[in-house]
């Protein structure tokens, strides 16, 4: 385990993350997919640059990779243009966008640091703020299915990655939420995909839509969308269930260069176990 005090930590993320961009939202997990096509949908941009696998778990860039022709490479222009026109992008870290954090990321898995607290809130906080976010609000998951298997680890993390926000002087919120169970049915990549596409549809599970529609109410406010988190949430569940997001999601697969029929056939599209 490594230790760092708060400032070797913002120092730490003021190297990895290079260049800023232009302000917006981000949060992590299995949960970011179909709530980044949400909170994009309320009109608020949502520029991803999000992590593979860790662990036991897939990232989501694996997820999405499950999606025949997805692109989780592009070029810095293509992203900024692709958040100006569909208010969402999920990419990897490039040679440009928190370059250093690809190589520590993938470090980290093989040098047993995976569940260090600093380097975990250094790598979630150097992406965020690469990707030009302003305001983030970030779910922390502790139990048995996350790193942080107990609620004071979970803290831990939590306080840190508020340090860190507010020491580069973003708004900033952290939630710890249950991950004792798996969250929603699906396990998997293009599982999980599948399981997002149906929760856009107003068909998903109720646990990851309860969950997604507190989270993205605290993003309404915060984007100046909605006076009240009630008020957000109730957006929320609205573009879910007007079809508003899914097309968020629709369009942002499309401009990625993954194919688009994923989201009337699934089942079609994405990869199946062979029993």
């Amino acid at each position: 385990m490594f230790y760092f005090n708060f400032r070797q930590i913002v120092k730490l993320i003021r190297t990895l993350f290079g260049q800023k961009r232009s302000a917006s939202f981000k949060v992590g997990d299995k949960t970011s997919i179909p709530l980044a096509a949400v909170v994009a949908a309320l009109g608020i941009p949502v520029p991803m640059i999000s992590g593979r696998g860790l662990g036991h778990t897939g990232g989501t860039l694996d997820k999405l990779e499950a999606i025949p022709g997805y692109q989780v490479e592009i070029s810095e222009q293509d992203f900024i243009k692709q958040v100006k026109k569909d208010h969402l992008a999920i990419i990897g870290a490039t040679g440009n966008i928190a370059p250093a954090d690809k190589k520590i990321y993938a470090l980290r898995d093989v040098t047993d640091t995976v569940d260090s607290i600093p380097l975990i809130a250094g790598s979630i906080m150097s992406k965020k703020i690469a990707s030009g976010t302003d305001a983030l609000v970030i779910d922390v998951k502790t139990g048995a299915g996350a790193f942080m298997k107990t609620l004071e680890d979970s803290k831990a993390l939590a306080r840190a990655l508020v340090d860190i926000g507010k020491g580069v002087g973003m708004q900033f919120m952290a939630l710890i939420t249950d991950m004792n169970q798996p969250l929603g049915n699906a396990i998997g990549n293009s599982l999980e995909i599948e399981e997002s596409i149906d929760l856009l549809k107003g068909n998903g599970p109720a646990d990851l839509e309860k969950l997604i529609v507190t989270i993205g109410g605290y993003m309404a406010v915060m984007g100046d969308k909605a006076k009240t988190t009630a008020e957000g949430q109730k957006m929320c569940e609205e573009v879910i269930h007007n079809g508003q997001a899914l097309a968020s999601f629709e369009a942002m697969v499309r401009d990625q260069g993954g194919d688009p029929n994923v989201v009337n056939d699934p089942n079609g599209v994405l990869p199946q176990a062979k029993y």
